[in-house]
């Protein structure tokens, strides 16, 4: 699905990069001694994002981890983000082939689960709503026009094959069951102060919540496959030889491009040096900045990621502005918002800083909360009292939106 003049916008896989659609299942293995969970039941959770699909298998017994996989989400073809998939998939047999695609992935991860560890008796899967309509063969027609709203005939449990399968159901039709599954991971209604939680990536989904009232305001920003890594000219996924940091890369291997962190970490030092100007414009007219003999950041890559750092800003301004919370613990989640180094993002003017008295890494939420509900089947009932807690919030509808992601254009 390449276009037929490419302009790096991120939506199909072009040139290298679909040898990332990987499908063969890779286990990493928490233990190299199985013999003690042979015999007992197993349980997987499974996080499917936008990017990535990642599991963890569980023996049911002890609740310990065994394994854990992560692969590109083999929807990719068609699309590196959530607009594209949706428009792919009301394209005559758009939908069954994105479902038929997901629904094979998980079950070839499933399949090759049971023969590693044994029988998979439980299911939970965390994803945003797109992804579980997708997944359920549910249309998504409903998140491509205003009014938007939650896909009808999406369930939330299931037996099939005599295995439990459990949905985390979405909070809204842009902020899915992985920012609930986040909210478990996260207990957020035992928190004593006020909290904003913003995940991102390609679909960034974020949330504040008011401790006084127990109550959740969220919304969702499109901030592009760029904190992917796609979408950037020398741009990988965080893997083998990609640069996460000015003159750090990932195994120590001859660099072979810039992940997310990477092309933030090169910006911001290009910043400081004073090469590339607060308006994104490299000092001297330059179209592109050479890092490493082949390797570059071009004029293209900071425009993206100018408007990517602009929605997640705009998104948290108006969040804070509508909820009346000014300070708060932020939580980010997710593989870039884990690594992101706090210096680099404050001097790109990622994060309105003075609303956060401290900021906290918690990694990828989304799963660590489906594996608790795995363990823990009483949580099923704490991811819909999240839900109803829940109040949306539309970005494009705000009249102050426009003026504000322009002035957060700047660095």
């Amino acid at each position: 699905m390449v276009c037929s003049r490419c302009v790096h916008c991120g939506l199909c896989l072009e040139e290298g990069a679909a040898k990332f659609l990987e499908k063969k299942v890779n286990f990493t293995l928490e233990t190299e001694d199985l013999l003690p969970f042979k015999d007992s039941e197993k349980g997987i959770a499974f996080d499917i994002g936008t990017t990535t699909v990642e599991a963890d298998i569980f023996d049911l017994n002890s609740k310990k981890k065994i394994a854990s996989v992560k692969q590109l989400n083999q929807q990719s073809e068609f699309g590196m983000d959530v607009v594209s998939r949706i428009s792919f998939s009301i394209k005559e047999n758009g939908l069954k082939i994105l479902h038929k695609i997901i629904e094979n992935q998980l079950n070839e991860i499933i399949v090759q689960s049971e023969k590693n560890f044994g029988l998979i008796k439980r299911v939970v899967i965390s994803a945003n709503t797109c992804m579980l309509s997708l997944l359920q063969n549910v249309s998504v027609s409903s998140l491509s026009a205003f009014p938007f709203f939650v896909p009808e005939g999406l369930v939330y449990k299931t037996t099939e094959e005599s295995r439990d399968v459990f949905f985390v159901p979405p909070a809204t039709p842009f902020v899915g069951g992985d920012i609930v599954s986040s909210f478990v991971d996260l207990d957020f209604f035992s928190l004593k102060n006020n909290a904003f939680l913003c995940d991102i990536g390609t679909n960034c989904e974020i949330a504040v919540y008011d401790a006084l009232k127990k109550s959740i305001l969220c919304t969702s920003a499109a901030a592009g496959p760029c904190f992917e890594g796609f979408g950037i000219e020398c741009g990988l996924p965080a893997v083998e030889g990609a640069v996460y940091q000015h003159g750090k890369i990932i195994g120590d291997k001859e660099p072979k491009g810039f992940c997310a962190t990477g092309v933030i970490s090169e910006i911001s030092h290009f910043l400081e040096e004073g090469s590339l100007l607060k308006d994104g414009a490299f000092e001297n007219g330059e179209d592109k900045k050479y890092v490493y003999p082949h390797l570059y950041i071009s004029q293209k890559d900071v425009r993206n990621i100018q408007l990517a750092k602009s929605a997640v800003k705009t998104g948290l301004e108006l969040l804070s502005a509508h909820s009346g919370i000014k300070n708060g613990v932020l939580y980010l989640s997710g593989a870039f918002g884990s690594k992101l180094n706090e210096t680099e993002a404050e001097r790109l003017s990622l994060f309105p800083s003075s609303f956060f008295s401290e900021i906290k890494k918690c990694g990828n939420t989304s799963l660590n909360g489906a594996s608790k509900i795995l363990i823990n089947p009483q949580l099923e009932k704490k991811c819909f009292e999240y839900v109803e807690k829940c109040v949306s919030l539309d970005l494009a509808m705000d009249e102050k939106f426009n003026e504000m992601f322009i002035k957060n254009l700047a660095f």
